[in-house]
């Protein structure tokens, strides 16, 4: 870094410095809100974060296809479009995670245009399309732009893979059926066939008219995807989870359960397979006392209010199985925050909220609110001072340190509706 490069972003963080204007909070928080605020303009500025967006000219191709696709490159604070970047790179993921074709493509004019193709003998299956920047790559693979796309073998069109799955001896097996057969159902002679796993492990069917009988160990199939081969005619073959597995996890408002603290838990229900699945239950303490009813609001995701008592245990029985709750912490200081009502954003710092502790609020790198943490307290900052979209809400110490986080979604102050008079 030359020092001209020096003297030009201390340039910028004393500008940013006097340029911020304090949040009207009624009190100064323990460190100014223009050094909060100059401190996220400076890591923008130094530390900028990329994202991607890409399109394609369909949502479902046939193998031999070529997939015309743009990306977008913008600024994840302003939604601009940059140009850092001279290249993105695209890959096209198959169900097993491997990569099947990955290319780079140079930006043009602010645009990053390309194509690629798709080998003719590719499996039937759900891919995924992925994106990123040299840049990206460096945060890791959660930054990188995602989008699933079919691919269709055209050997489908003349001939079916059959399969059918029923439990095995235990639940760490699972017996599949496998047969193939014409579009009108009639059984069909193969030369090879063949089963895979992820983990490169093959088991061969011989060849024939029958139906073939295969017994997959679980653990050679960590994707739940199997790779089936009859012949010319390759196609990844999903596979059904345990029966009647379910896992329910529980999440406290800030992290943690208060004693005495009113709290909103929020829940996640799947199944096996990972999807949501609706459930009802009860909440119980050590003593077996019910102190809450819950149920799931849409595909596994619901919330339900308790006020936990200091070193109680509460139990959830859903659906013949109990799940623990976290335990209470007496030592926590949390963040309650509530923006249902819409005009307005309630801000509650709640638990063992230390001496000069901070409530910060920042979307898309912006400081958007600052005040010093009174336990108890709530602070209610209008909407239209958040910013549009993903705003964090920080519970801070007096060093900065984060003790409490929440995200909550800021809608739009005005949605544009586009007015069309027919004459």
């Amino acid at each position: 870094m030359n020092i001209k490069t020096i003297i030009y972003r201390l340039l910028f963080v004393a500008i940013a410095i006097a340029a911020a204007t304090p949040a009207a909070t009624g009190s100064e928080p323990t460190v100014p809100f223009d050094t909060i605020s100059a401190r996220l303009d400076y890591q923008r500025y130094v530390f900028p974060q990329e994202k991607i967006h890409v399109t394609t000219d369909q949502g479902r191709y046939v193998t031999g296809d070529t997939i015309w696709l743009r990306a977008w490159v913008t600024d994840a604070a302003s939604g601009h479009q940059v140009n850092a970047s001279k290249y993105v790179y695209v890959e096209l993921l198959s169900p097993f995670g491997k990569v099947e074709k990955r290319i780079k493509i140079r930006e043009d004019n602010g645009l990053y245009s390309g194509y690629l193709d798709l080998d003719e003998e590719l499996p039937e299956g759900n891919y995924t399309l992925a994106a990123y920047t040299t840049f990206m790559e460096g945060l890791g693979t959660d930054y990188f732009f995602r989008k699933p796309l079919g691919v269709i073998s055209p050997y489908s069109t003349q001939a079916e893979i059959v399969t059918t799955f029923e439990p095995a001896d235990n639940d760490e097996s699972l017996k599949m059926s496998l047969s193939f057969q014409d579009r009108e159902g009639k059984p069909l002679h193969y030369e090879t066939m063949y089963v895979t796993s992820s983990t490169e492990k093959q088991m061969e069917g011989g060849r024939g008219t029958r139906t073939r009988n295969f017994t997959l160990k679980r653990k050679d199939f960590p994707e739940r995807v199997a790779l089936v081969q009859l012949d010319h005619y390759k196609k990844y073959i999903v596979l059904p989870p345990k029966e009647g597995l379910l896992d329910v996890t529980f999440h406290p408002e800030g992290g943690y359960l208060i004693p005495g603290v009113p709290c909103k838990v929020g829940f996640k229900a799947i199944d096996g397979a990972g999807a949501g699945v609706d459930v009802t239950g009860v909440i119980t303490t050590s003593r077996g006392d019910t102190v809450a009813n819950l149920q799931t609001i849409h595909k596994g995701i619901g919330s339900v209010m308790i006020l936990p008592v200091e070193g109680e245990r509460y139990t959830a029985h859903i659906n013949g199985h109990t799940f623990e709750l976290p335990a209470t912490n007496a030592e926590a200081a949390v963040i309650h925050a509530d923006n249902s009502k819409g005009d307005y954003l309630d801000i509650t710092p709640v638990g063992n909220v230390p001496d000069g502790a901070m409530v910060v609020v920042q979307s898309h790198g912006v400081a958007r609110y600052a005040a010093p943490a009174e336990k108890g307290k709530t602070y209610r900052v209008p909407a239209t001072e958040l910013g549009d979209g993903v705003v964090q809400i920080l519970l801070m110490t007096a060093d900065m340190q984060p003790l409490s986080e929440r995200l909550i979604f800021n809608y739009p102050a005005h949605d544009t509706i586009l007015s069309v008079t027919r004459r």
